[in-house]
C-alpha cells in the first residue's frame, strides 16, 4: 500500500480511493516480429532452376534408407528456399486490424492526400473505392466463419457431413 497514492474523495475525510494501475491495451501485449517470405515470379523461376538437379545423387548415396533420403531431400529443398526467396521482417502490433491489406492501406493514404489537398471529387471516389474494398473482406470473413461452423459441426456430428453413416447397410 506504500507504493499506491491515496486519493481522498472529500478533503478532510478518512475515506480513500485507490486508483487502479492499469496499462493501456496496446502496451500490455508485446509487438510480434515475424519473418515473411516474399514470393515472386523471379523467385519461382529461380527455385525451378535450383530444383533442376540430378536427383540420382541423393538416391545413390542413401540406398534403401527412405528416412535418410527424405531428410536429405527436405534439407536440400529448404536450403534452396532460404537462399533464393527473399525474406522480410515485419512487425505486427496488437492494434493492427486484420482487414487492413496493402491495397486498403494505399487507399487510406490516397484518402489522406485527397483530404489535405481539398479536392472533394477525388475524396469521394477514394472513399467509394475504400468502401467497395472493405466489403469483400467482410464477405470473406463471413464465409470463413460459416466454413468453421460447418467443420466444427461435422466433426462433432459426423452424420451431418456423411449421411450414409446412419443408414444401415442392409
Amino acid at each position: 500500500m506504500d507504493r499506491l497514492k491515496r486519493k481522498y474523495i472529500l478533503p478532510g475525510s478518512d475515506k480513500t480511493e485507490i486508483p487502479p494501475r492499469t496499462k493501456r491495451w496496446k502496451k500490455r501485449q508485446p509487438v510480434l516480429t515475424r519473418t515473411v517470405k516474399k514470393w515472386s515470379e523471379e523467385s519461382e523461376e529461380a527455385l525451378k532452376d535450383c530444383f533442376d538437379t540430378a536427383w540420382d545423387v541423393f538416391t545413390d548415396s542413401h540406398g534403401e534408407d527412405i528416412n535418410g533420403l527424405t531428410d536429405c531431400i527436405t534439407d536440400y529443398m529448404n536450403f534452396c528456399e532460404e537462399h533464393i526467396v527473399p525474406t522480410r521482417t515485419v512487425q505486427c502490433f496488437p492494434n493492427n486490424k486484420p482487414w487492413i491489406t496493402p491495397d486498403i492501406k494505399a487507399l487510406l493514404k490516397d484518402k489522406k492526400r485527397a483530404f489535405r489537398s481539398g479536392n472533394r471529387e477525388e475524396l469521394k471516389t477514394v472513399q467509394r473505392e475504400l468502401r467497395f474494398n472493405k466489403i469483400p473482406f467482410i464477405h470473406r470473413s463471413e464465409e470463413r466463419t460459416y466454413i468453421d461452423l460447418n467443420t466444427e459441426a461435422s466433426e462433432v456430428f459426423p452424420s451431418q457431413k456423411h449421411p450414409e453413416i446412419l443408414t444401415p447397410p442392409y
